[in-house]
């Protein structure tokens, strides 16, 4: 419910800002538009509308709701699932907050073939097409996962399934709008996910068994002190995930001589490892010490709580470089 209030006040802000102070109107829903295409844009925003109401409905404890009962029996009931459906919801949120911020005036909900205003490649832009969609994917899975039910379930399904027609249409749009420069863009960053995220996460999966596996050993085998063994079990990950990122993730950025290698690895360690320290360590401390959660499952999530900064780190920081970006998926 928090990150549904952010999002409103990210949205009622940016279009008010935006009508304020350059006169542009970023709602363009169902504008100068067929009518089947009015009408899936229409019921978009009443599927949103009625999701929102389900949400504020399970947060107060409603008694009346809009639907069957037994679509609202949970299915799910599983904290560790609970935290990664909040983790999503933040990721969500963050790429969302991007798309504003990499848009400035080019914003708007539904699509304005009359003021479009200019094509974005930038930013959270560079390396998917559709972050805001992303976002609302993320936050309707995160939803569900939190809440366990079938009616969330649904709403996810029917709201990802709209998304990609409306992506499909925009596509088409964009495409007669800005003609050749969107096209080239098309071919150099993917509609969802691009091939530098999927290397980066599959390094991230194998850096949490090398955590998982160092921490088994000195915490569970040597016994040594909690905190001591998790920092050790993070450096040693860290270590692991920065050298096939320089290897394999970022290859063509990197100019694979020793100093090279050490100087990225210092900065990598200074940026990204002050996510995985702060965040994954914190979270270890107090599910561990005031909630009683034992102490892998504890360290799993809160390896979960940080890969999208750490992406971003890598992506505008660490491993920066202005050459085009590498094949999409």
């Amino acid at each position: 419910m928090v990150c549904l209030a952010i999002f409103l006040l990210l949205f009622v802000g940016r279009t008010l800002h935006l009508r304020i102070s350059q006169g542009i109107n970023p709602l363009v829903i169902g504008a100068g538009k067929n009518r089947a295409k009015r009408v899936l844009e229409l019921a978009f925003v009443v599927v949103l509308l009625v999701w929102s109401g389900e949400v504020l409905a399970h947060v107060i404890h409603l008694e009346f709701r809009l639907f069957p009962e037994i679509l609202h029996r949970p299915w799910i009931a599983v904290m560790l699932v609970k935290f990664i459906g909040a983790a999503l919801n933040v990721v969500g949120l963050v790429f969302f907050a991007g798309a504003l911020v990499s848009l400035g005036g080019s914003w708007r909900v539904g699509i304005d073939s009359g003021a479009p205003g200019e094509l974005v490649t930038c930013g959270f832009f560079s390396f998917t097409r559709n972050p805001t969609f992303i976002f609302i994917g993320l936050y309707f899975i995160g939803t569900f996962l939190i809440n366990g039910t079938a009616i969330f379930l649904l709403f996810a399904m029917l709201t990802i399934s709209g998304l990609h027609l409306q992506i499909l249409k925009e596509e088409k749009a964009l495409a007669r709008i800005y003609g050749q420069r969107y096209r080239e863009y098309c071919t150099r960053v993917g509609r969802y996910f691009p091939a530098r995220i999927i290397r980066f996460q599959f390094v991230a999966w194998i850096g949490t068994l090398v955590n998982m596996g160092v921490l088994w050993v000195l915490k569970g085998l040597l016994d040594v002190p909690l905190l001591v063994a998790g920092a050790c079990a993070i450096e040693l990950a860290i270590i692991h995930n920065f050298t096939w990122h320089y290897l394999m993730t970022w290859r063509e950025r990197v100019a694979h001589t020793a100093g090279d290698y050490f100087a990225r690895l210092l900065k990598y360690n200074l940026i990204t490892a002050s996510i995985d320290f702060v965040v994954n360590l914190s979270v270890l401390y107090v599910l561990t010490r005031y909630f009683g959660v034992f102490y892998l499952v504890a360290n799993l999530i809160g390896m979960l709580a940080g890969p999208v900064l750490k992406f971003l780190a890598n992506e505008f920081l660490i491993f920066r470089h202005k050459s085009p970006i590498d094949p999409q998926v």
